[in-house]
């Protein structure tokens, strides 16, 4: 009797850390990026922007044929991206520790398994939405994807009528999410 209350305790508390963790993951991703040190708590940084550790604005450096926009862009969402892949692969990794755990018995074995499924799917999910808004708009885009709703992040310019209603009907189709939980937002600097 003993045992099955530790198990018990044991699944308890595995998947309050499994939820403690997807719960930071989404706040992290969309809540507004505050200002580097050095600069007033008030204002806030808007993905793109480029901050020096004093506190100063500059336009990044870029090739001649790239404009100091485009550069911060394609800095702002590979950071994005970076973040996003150690977030997920961070809570993967934890999902996989609690599941190695010898003493969870078969009913917390399946949950821990069906969460990290999901996650792996939702990711998929994730990629293959990314992949056809890039193809349907020609530019970058990052997807948010949570359980019931998404943010997608496009290029600067390339948000318009028509990629608009492209990008609504890839994440109806691809992800799985209704127009009214979608938000679409283009980055800005």
């Amino acid at each position: 009797m003993k045992k099955t209350g530790k198990k018990r305790q044991l699944l308890a508390a595995s998947l309050i850390i499994a939820l403690a963790a997807a719960v930071t993951v989404n706040w992290y991703y969309t809540k507004s990026l505050p200002a580097e040190t050095g600069a007033p708590e008030t204002e806030t940084r808007m993905l793109g922007d480029t901050v020096l550790v004093a506190g100063t604005n500059v336009a990044p450096d870029g090739d001649a044929d790239e404009t100091p926009e485009t550069a911060g862009d394609e800095a702002a969402f590979a950071e994005l991206q970076l973040k996003q892949t150690q977030a997920r692969e961070a809570l993967e990794e934890k999902l996989e520790a609690v599941l190695s755990n010898e003493q969870l018995d078969g009913e917390a074995q399946n949950k821990v398994t069906q969460m990290l499924d999901e996650l792996r799917q939702q990711s998929k999910a994730q990629t293959n939405c990314e992949t056809l808004i890039r193809a349907k708009t020609g530019g970058q885009a990052i997807v948010l994807l949570d359980e019931t709703q998404a943010q997608v992040i496009v290029e600067r310019g390339k948000l318009n009528d028509q990629s608009t209603l492209q990008i609504t009907e890839i994440m109806a189709q691809s992800g799985g999410i209704p127009a009214e939980n979608l938000t679409i937002l283009e980055v800005n600097s």
